[in-house]
């Protein structure tokens, strides 16, 4: 009898085993397709708009991590954030823009943003986002393009970076006696700008020829970020 019990409870777990693994997997297939869902339904990644300048919203969507607007690289949650693509073939030094959404008024700032690059700006003033948040009309306050095209003048200066410092040695062969102006930014994992803000250092008084000096530059990281233009009174 204990035998043909044992026998009884084999077929039974055998017949029951596979449904119970098929709930399991529905389950779980359920939970993935609920986060996918999720996670699409809190970015927008088509043309949302054109702004005035030739400009295009390509993305809105929220981010969290650090909120590098303000320079203090706070960490956030879900910040309302826009993707912008420069489709013209002008140089934008700086550009501020106000999107109405369906709920609120979101204000971005950017600044650098060259001839055909990306650029994922925050919310200035850190505005969540919403996963139902649709963009319903944009409007430039300000567009400024570069007066001459940005340059780092490598004839002029050579630029080396670690994180943390930018060396810069003068290169030209006389000296500079004016202060000299680098700015540089944050670039994604697909080099594209990351954050409106433009960061800058300074080297005070000039460079002597051939002189070579490091510069502070506290939100330069050489994985992440790129010098992008330097300017002095030439």
């Amino acid at each position: 009898m204990k035998k043909k019990g044992l026998i009884v409870v084999i077929a039974v777990l055998a017949v029951l085993l596979p449904v119970l693994i098929g709930v399991m997997l529905a389950k779980n297939k359920n939970t993935a397709d609920d986060i996918n869902k999720n996670t699409a339904e809190n970015t927008q990644t088509k043309l949302l708009y054109t702004l005035s300048n030739g400009c295009e919203i390509i993305g809105f969507k929220g981010i969290s991590g650090t909120f590098p607007e303000d320079g203090k690289d706070s960490q956030t949650e879900n910040t309302a954030a826009i993707i912008i693509k420069n489709n013209t073939d002008k140089h934008f030094q700086l550009i501020d823009l106000v999107i109405e959404t369906d709920r609120e008024k979101l204000e971005f700032r950017l600044t650098t943003l060259f001839a055909g690059s990306l650029m994922t700006v925050f919310e200035k003033n850190g505005r969540k986002f919403s996963g139902d948040m649709k963009i319903k009309a944009a409007r430039l306050e300000k567009s400024i393009e570069f007066p001459s095209s940005p340059t780092v003048y490598p004839d002029i200066f050579e630029i080396t970076a670690h994180d943390g410092v930018l060396n810069i040695k003068n290169i030209s062969g006389s000296d500079i006696g004016s202060d000299i102006f680098v700015y540089y930014k944050s670039i994604d994992e697909n080099s594209d700008w990351y954050g409106g803000i433009t960061y800058r250092t300074v080297a005070g008084g000039g460079l002597k020829n051939g002189e070579l000096r490091q510069l502070p530059a506290s939100h330069f990281k050489k994985e992440s970020s790129k010098v992008v233009f330097v300017t002095y009174a030439n």
